[in-house]
C-alpha cells in the first residue's frame, strides 16, 4: 500500500510538472504572439501541443491557426483553420470567414461560396458574407482575362516578407532582413540600395548610411526631391518607453501593442540624417506604407486607427505652412473596406493600392482608382497577371516606361514573397454605355456587347453595360448584337474617343412590314395579318396577330434567327399565306419575299368560301389517354376531332356551331374553366379549314405571351 501511495503521487507530481511546462508554453507563445514574432509563437504553442498528445484545445488549435495567418503562411493556415471547424461550439463566425478566404488562395471559389454562406447563418452579417460569395463569384468570372502586363521575378532576396522598396537611381531601395535566419526565427529590416542593370537581376545590396537603420523595422520607403528626402516605416525610436520581460526590451504603447510610425529624413553628404516622426503618429495606433506626392505636400498612408472601416484604412494628410501635418482624413468607403487596404501609390492621377476587401481572386489584389479633386473613383481590380489568388501588394510604376515592381506570394512556399518586375503595364479602363431602341427609344436588354472579339458582355434590364478594357491608345472595334435588333459594329481610334460616343448606342429594330395595296376592296372588312415561328419540332405556331390600318400597313417586331408564315384573314376568311426564311439561310428569297410583302395583293380568288360551321378545340394529345376533360361535360359533347391532320396527335373539340359568335362564347366559357388553350377551329367540307382562334382576346388570357414580350423590346 505504501508504495502504491508513492506511485500515485510520482503520477501526480509529474503530470504537475508537465501540466506546468504545457502552461509554460503556451505563455510563452502568446507573448510571442503578442510581440507579432509568429515563428516563435509556432514553436513555443508546437511544444504544448506535442506535450499534450492526446485533445488539443480550441484555444491552442485557434493561436497556431492565427500565427500562420500572421506569416501569410497560407498553406499551414488552411490546415489548422480546418481543424477549427471540427470546434462546431467554440468555433467563431471570423474564424469561418477566413477559413473561406483561405480556400480563396487556393482558387477553390465554390467551396469558399458554401463556407461563406455558413459564416452568414453564425455571423448574421448578410451583408459581408454577399460580399464574398460575389468576390468568389467575381475571381471565377476573370480568373482566366487576358494578362496586362509580362512579368518576371527578381534575385532579390528579401527574407520571406517584403516590406516595401521604391525607385532610386539605377535601382531600388529595398527593405532587407538584418539577419540570415530569417527562415527560422522572427528577424526586422533594414533599407538598403540594390542597383540592377536589367530590372530582373540585381546586385548585392548595401545598406544606406548614417542615422535611418535602427534596431528594429525600417520598411516601405518612398523618396521625393530627387532622392534627397525619404519616408519610411519604423518602430525604431529613441523613446524610452520600454517593459521588461524574459525574452527581451520593445517598445510598447500604453494598451501593450507594438505600433509602426512613419518618419522622415535627409541625405547630408550621402548620409541619411535628421530623422523625425510625423506630427500624426500616435502610440495607440500603426501609421505605415507612406506615399509622398513630388511636391512634398500631400502623404498618403494606411493606419488602424479607430473610427475606420475596419483593418488598416488608407488616409491622406496635408502638410501645412509651418512644417506640420494635418488632420489625417480617412479616404471614405469607395476604397477602405472592413478588411485592410495598404501600399497607397499615386501616378500622375491614377490611385494605386492594395486591398483584401474588393473584388478579387483572393489575399491581398492591387487596385486602381482615379483621382477626381477631392475624390477617389472608379475603384477596379487591376487584374492578372499582376494580381493572383495570394498576396499581391507593393505596386509602384514608372511614370514614362510604364514597367514597375510589385510583391507576391503566388510561388513562395510557406508564405515566401518575392519581388515581381513588370513591363508594357497597359492601363486598365471600363467603357460603358446605354443600348436603345432606335424606333421607341426603349432600352434594349439582353443584347451582346463585344469589343475587339475577346471581351463581351449582356446589356441589363435597362439597356446599360460595362466593360473593363486594357489600353487607353488602343483601336477598339466593337459589336452590339440581338437575334431582334441588326447587328452594329461601330471603330473607335482610342477609349477616349470611343467613351464619348458609346454614351447612348441604338440599334435598328428588325421589323416585317407590309402594305396590302387593295385594301380598299375591303373597305367593310377588317384584315387581319397573323404571324407564326417555326418552333423546335418544326412546326409553325401562333405567336401574334395585328389588324391592317386604313391604308393597308402592318408591321411585326420579328428575330433573325427565326423563321415566319404570315396568314391574311379577310374577316374570318383566310386569304393568302407567305413564309419568311431565317436572316441567315435563304437571304436573297427572304429579302425578295419582304419585298413583296410591302406592296402586297391580296388574291381574291384565295379567300375561303362559307364554310361548314365551327368547333372550339379543348386539347391535343399524343397519348389521348392522359386528357381529363369532365369539367367540360356542361358545356357540351366532347368528341375526337376525326378532321385532325396525320401527325399522330389526336385533338379534342366541342360544340360544333353553325355561327362564329357562338363559337367564341363558347370558348370563353371554356376559358373560365382553366383550359387556357382552347381554340376555335373552322370546319369545310369535314375537314379543318383554318385556324380562327385566339384573335386579340387571346393575349389578355395568357399570362405572358411572345407578343408581350416583343412589346419589351
Amino acid at each position: 500500500m505504501k508504495f502504491k501511495f508513492i506511485f500515485l503521487g510520482i503520477l501526480v507530481i509529474l503530470n504537475l510538472a508537465i501540466f506546468s511546462q504545457n502552461n509554460n508554453n503556451i505563455t510563452m507563445g502568446d507573448n510571442f504572439f503578442k510581440e507579432l514574432k509568429y515563428l516563435e509563437a509556432i514553436k513555443s504553442y508546437q511544444q504544448a501541443i506535442s506535450s499534450q498528445k492526446e485533445l488539443v484545445s480550441f484555444y491552442l488549435t485557434q493561436q497556431l491557426a492565427k500565427s500562420y495567418i500572421g506569416l501569410n503562411d497560407y498553406e499551414n493556415a488552411l490546415i489548422w483553420y480546418k481543424k477549427l471547424m471540427s470546434f462546431e461550439k467554440e468555433n467563431t463566425a471570423e474564424n469561418i470567414k477566413i477559413y473561406g478566404q483561405l480556400l480563396m488562395n487556393y482558387e477553390d471559389y465554390d467551396v469558399a461560396e458554401n463556407i461563406f454562406k455558413l459564416y452568414e447563418k453564425q455571423s448574421k452579417n448578410i451583408k459581408d458574407s454577399e460580399k464574398w460569395i460575389a468576390s468568389c463569384q467575381w475571381a471565377k468570372k476573370n480568373k482566366d482575362n487576358n494578362p496586362i502586363a509580362r512579368i518576371g521575378k527578381t534575385n532579390i532576396e528579401i527574407g520571406t516578407r517584403c516590406m516595401g522598396f521604391s525607385f532610386y537611381e539605377e535601382g531600388l531601395i529595398v527593405a532587407i532582413p538584418q539577419e540570415k535566419r530569417f527562415v527560422e526565427e522572427t528577424t526586422y529590416y533594414d533599407l538598403a540600395l540594390i542597383k540592377t542593370n536589367n530590372n530582373e537581376i540585381f546586385d548585392l545590396p548595401i545598406l544606406l548610411k548614417g542615422d535611418i537603420n535602427k534596431p528594429y523595422y525600417e520598411a516601405a520607403p518612398q523618396l521625393i526631391n530627387n532622392g534627397k528626402e525619404i519616408y519610411f516605416t519604423s518602430n525604431s525610436t529613441e523613446i524610452a518607453k520600454y517593459k521588461e520581460n524574459k525574452i527581451e526590451k520593445y517598445e510598447l504603447s500604453p494598451n501593450g501593442f507594438n505600433v509602426l510610425k512613419i518618419f522622415h529624413a535627409e541625405k547630408i553628404n550621402a548620409e541619411w540624417k535628421n530623422i523625425e516622426g510625423l506630427s500624426f503618429n500616435n502610440n495607440e495606433y500603426s501609421c505605415a506604407f507612406p506615399f509622398i506626392t513630388d511636391d512634398g505636400l500631400t502623404l498618403y498612408f494606411s493606419s488602424d486607427m479607430p473610427n475606420g472601416y475596419g483593418g488598416f484604412d488608407l488616409y491622406k494628410v496635408i502638410k501645412q505652412t509651418d512644417g506640420l501635418w494635418s488632420k489625417p482624413l480617412n479616404l471614405g468607403n469607395t476604397i477602405n473596406t472592413s478588411e485592410n487596404e495598404i501600399y497607397p501609390y499615386v501616378n500622375n492621377t491614377t490611385f494605386y493600392y492594395s486591398s483584401k476587401g474588393g473584388n478579387g481572386f483572393g489575399g491581398y489584389d492591387v487596385f486602381q482608382a482615379e483621382i477626381n479633386g477631392e475624390e477617389i473613383i472608379n475603384v477596379k481590380n487591376i487584374g492578372i497577371p499582376i494580381n493572383s489568388s495570394k498576396d499581391d501588394f507593393a505596386y509602384i510604376i514608372d511614370k514614362d516606361t510604364k514597367s514597375g515592381y510589385f510583391s507576391s506570394n503566388r510561388e513562395g512556399s510557406r508564405g515566401y514573397d518575392y519581388i515581381y518586375y513588370f513591363e508594357n503595364s497597359i492601363p486598365f479602363d471600363t467603357l460603358n454605355g446605354i443600348v436603345l431602341n432606335k424606333l421607341t427609344g426603349k432600352s434594349v436588354n439582353n443584347a451582346s456587347v463585344v469589343i475587339n472579339t475577346n471581351i463581351s458582355t449582356l446589356t441589363n434590364e435597362n439597356g446599360a453595360w460595362k466593360l473593363p478594357i486594357q489600353g487607353n491608345d488602343s483601336a477598339l472595334k466593337i459589336t452590339f448584337d440581338s437575334p431582334w435588333y441588326e447587328t452594329k459594329t461601330e471603330t473607335y481610334v482610342n477609349v477616349k474617343e470611343a467613351q464619348e460616343q458609346l454614351n447612348k448606342v441604338f440599334l435598328t429594330p428588325i421589323m416585317l412590314d407590309g402594305k396590302i395595296t387593295n385594301i380598299s376592296e375591303y373597305e367593310n372588312e377588317s384584315i387581319k395579318v397573323r404571324l407564326y415561328d417555326k418552333n423546335d419540332n418544326n412546326e409553325f405556331e401562333f405567336i401574334d396577330i395585328t389588324e391592317a390600318d386604313q391604308n393597308g400597313g402592318w408591321e411585326f417586331h420579328i428575330r433573325k434567327d427565326k423563321e415566319y408564315k404570315v396568314e391574311f384573314f379577310v374577316g374570318d376568311r383566310l386569304s393568302d399565306s407567305e413564309f419568311i426564311s431565317r436572316q441567315d439561310e435563304a437571304v436573297e428569297i427572304r429579302v425578295e419575299t419582304i419585298e413583296k410583302l410591302r406592296s402586297y395583293e391580296l388574291n381574291l380568288e384565295n379567300i375561303g368560301s362559307d364554310i361548314d360551321g365551327y368547333l372550339v378545340q379543348i386539347g391535343a394529345y399524343r397519348y389521348p389517354e392522359n386528357f381529363k376533360y369532365a369539367k367540360v361535360n356542361s358545356l357540351g359533347i366532347v368528341t375526337k376531332d376525326p378532321q385532325g391532320i396525320n401527325d399522330g396527335i389526336v385533338r379534342f373539340s366541342i360544340g360544333f356551331t353553325k355561327n362564329l359568335e357562338a363559337a367564341k362564347i363558347l370558348r370563353l366559357k371554356i376559358l373560365k374553366l382553366g383550359i387556357t388553350d382552347a381554340f376555335i377551329v373552322a370546319i369545310k367540307n369535314n375537314k379543318r379549314a383554318y385556324i380562327v382562334n385566339l384573335q386579340e382576346e387571346i393575349l389578355s388570357v395568357k399570362t405572358e405571351t411572345t407578343t408581350q414580350l416583343f412589346k419589351k423590346q
